[in-house]
């Protein structure tokens, strides 16, 4: 068996793993064990950075006695690392368990199930977590195409600091490789390979966001620490001056001086067509305007 556990914290379901009778040829486990100040898990699993430290070394101590690999970084970054070179008959979804991020681990770790692989979602029915189980009822709702056995056991957990136990249930699922569209993964994995292109193929290195809508919160809070390419502007034709994005207020597209940028990124999953004709009017010519959906179904793409 090929396992992969995202959100290892303290190893104890790695212990349950390796204790079992399942012969497991490999086991990669997941967590980035940060303890920041803006960590949502700093105060409930450590309280420091040096903290959450220990708890890593101690976990990485155990895997490396089993010859398991620990990877401390976040899931999107394991799995850009991961996709198209590995595959797992057991995936186990424990990780941030925000709804975005929940969200995102199962959309794109599903495409990391070998044939006839079961993933695991913990937490659903958690009093102490509702967006997981959120989540994973959207989850289905868009994969229905996809997902083809699905199966749950429930179990009492006691949270830390709680004197009484909750009901939370884990959720597992089979899913039909050949109906996962390999050509799109999820919303933050295709735009991310959208945006490498520009820099390493196309050799874009400044670029100009047009609307300052939902989709562009969306990208400011997904990639939030882009270095490249460099984002010059953020463009709207009625820019709310108290948004912020990128560290830069937005700004009235006529009044945009297009010498600024490389390129103009049309902001949007679904109404990219209507940014195109607006931005030629505005600008013409003077800069390629580009859709990072090109190519893809059409949108919307969940959040």
């Amino acid at each position: 068996m090929r396992i992969l556990e995202i959100g290892v914290f303290k190893a104890g379901l790695t212990k349950l793993f390796a204790s079992s009778s399942l012969n497991i040829i490999s086991y990669d486990g997941v967590d980035p064990y940060l303890g920041s100040d803006d960590d949502p898990y700093t105060g409930a699993y450590w309280d420091s950075s040096s903290d959450a430290d220990k708890i890593y070394l101690s976990a990485k101590k155990y895997y490396d006695s089993k010859g398991y690999s620990l990877h401390r970084m976040t899931s999107a970054e394991y799995f850009d690392s991961a996709y198209k070179s590995k595959e797992y008959d057991i995936i186990y979804v424990d990780g941030d368990h925000r709804m975005y991020y929940a969200m995102q681990d199962m959309e794109e770790y599903i495409h990391l199930l070998a044939e006839n692989g079961i993933m695991l979602v913990d937490d659903y029915g958690n009093v102490d977590t509702p967006e997981v189980t959120h989540a994973l009822n959207r989850f289905i709702d868009n994969r229905r195409d996809v997902i083809k056995e699905i199966g749950y056991y429930i179990s009492p957990f006691q949270n830390v600091g709680k004197y009484i136990p909750v009901s939370q249930t884990t959720v597992y699922f089979t899913a039909d490789k050949g109906r996962l569209n390999s050509g799109f993964v999820s919303k933050r994995y295709n735009v991310s390979e959208a945006l490498k292109k520009l820099v390493n193929e196309d050799g874009i290195k400044r670029i100009a966001l047009f609307g300052a809508g939902r989709h562009t919160e969306w990208m400011n809070d997904v990639f939030g620490k882009l270095n490249m390419p460099c984002i010059a502007a953020v463009l709207d034709d009625y820019p709310d001056k108290t948004k912020n994005f990128w560290g830069l207020t937005p700004v009235k597209a006529s009044e945009w001086d297009t010498t600024q940028a490389d390129a103009i990124i049309l902001s949007s999953d679904c109404k990219q067509e209507m940014m195109r004709k607006r931005c030629r009017e505005l600008f013409g010519d003077a800069l390629p305007l580009i859709d990072l959906y090109e190519g893809l179904p059409t949108g919307p793409y969940p959040k």
